[in-house]
């Protein structure tokens, strides 16, 4: 199964099947099926219906089907295969593996054109289905870029998390990609923008150093468990030779705090906050960092936090990750 090709490419098939036949889309609506009402597709295929069955479903076909008289012929602006996918939805037919977001597009066009309400909501669980082609797991872009496109809130967020996993902000190659192979600019728009205002609100919490949470002085832990009257958070978290400077600047941060920051925006940027429990255990603190560019801190520090208060420092990681949690609108965990 394809992944990230069709979403690279477009509202392709996810698996290349080649279309039946035309006579085929008709096959169970023949003029010898049963049907006394003939709606005919603009690529001229004729479906011989029941304006019973069809009528239940639709409020819009019950008026097409009630008025005028003669051939009792409806020509309608969908293809064969798109009137073939609504008719064996309607009929209760075993229904061809719908394999492309084209179709699946077509179908929720169709569905919403006619008031078949229940035929939308049939659309939307393929892309919950593990074993559908059009799994949101799988394909998280292009079923985001639907339920923009339609207003499914739902799908939306269901995949949401997948999507902040697949698309790469930084990358500029598949930024153009993605925003070429979307069905509508506002779809892609959409998404970005959600991305981007998250990438804001995580570095704005993350280094804001003189405000609540990163600021250990703030009022705020006064009401905790982490801040009782013989010492302060700070007093805890950073060591005596840092303690002046942290208390006396307003701006200061602790080198801890500014080294955890850049270490955890990385990998918030990259995955959804219920992914990162991680970084907020001590040992993504203490672990060793190798690769160029990584500045350490402070090895009193080190020591107070590792070996002496790393509990405190885990509730404290905690109650930022809960602060996160809440302003990004996200899981904190997993369900």
């Amino acid at each position: 199964m394809a992944e990230s090709s069709n979403e690279a490419s477009g509202w392709q098939s996810v698996e290349e099947t080649e279309c039946p036949p035309q006579a085929e889309f008709a096959k169970g609506f023949g003029p010898g099926d049963g049907g006394e009402f003939n709606i005919r597709s603009k690529d001229n295929v004729d479906f011989y219906v029941h304006p019973a069955v069809l009528g239940i479903a639709s409020p819009i076909f019950k008026d097409l089907m009630s008025v005028g008289s003669g051939e009792r012929v409806v020509e309608l602006t969908e293809d064969a295969q798109t009137i073939r996918l609504m008719l064996a939805y309607l009929y209760h037919q075993t229904i061809s593996r719908v394999d492309s977001f084209d179709l699946v597009v077509k179908g929720f066009e169709v569905a919403h054109k006619y008031e078949i309400d229940v035929m939308t909501e049939w659309l939307k669980t393929l892309f919950r289905l593990e074993t559908s082609p059009l799994y949101m797991r799988h394909h998280p872009l292009e079923v985001y870029d639907v339920a923009s496109l339609y207003g499914f809130e739902d799908v939306a967020e269901a995949c949401y998390d997948d999507c902040i996993r697949k698309l790469n902000l930084d990358d500029e190659e598949e930024m153009e990609r993605y925003t070429n192979s979307r069905r509508h600019p506002k779809s892609a728009l959409a998404l970005v923008s959600r991305l981007v205002k998250r990438r804001s609100i995580i570095t704005q919490i993350l280094f804001t150093g003189y405000s609540y949470p990163l600021n250990l002085l703030a009022s705020q832990w006064d009401q905790t468990h982490l801040a009782p009257a013989d010492k302060t958070l700070a007093d805890k978290l950073i060591c005596d030779k840092c303690q002046p400077s942290y208390s006396e600047v307003f701006y200061s941060s602790v080198s801890w705090q500014t080294f955890w920051a850049h270490q955890a925006r990385d990998v918030l940027f990259r995955e959804p906050l219920v992914d990162c429990e991680r970084i907020f255990k001590i040992g993504f603190l203490c672990k060793p960092y190798d690769h160029e560019g990584t500045q350490t801190f402070c090895e009193q520090c080190f020591e107070q936090l590792q070996l002496r208060n790393h509990a405190v420092w885990e509730d404290w990681a905690g109650m930022v990750r809960t602060y996160l949690g809440e302003k990004l609108q996200e899981k904190v965990f997993v369900e």
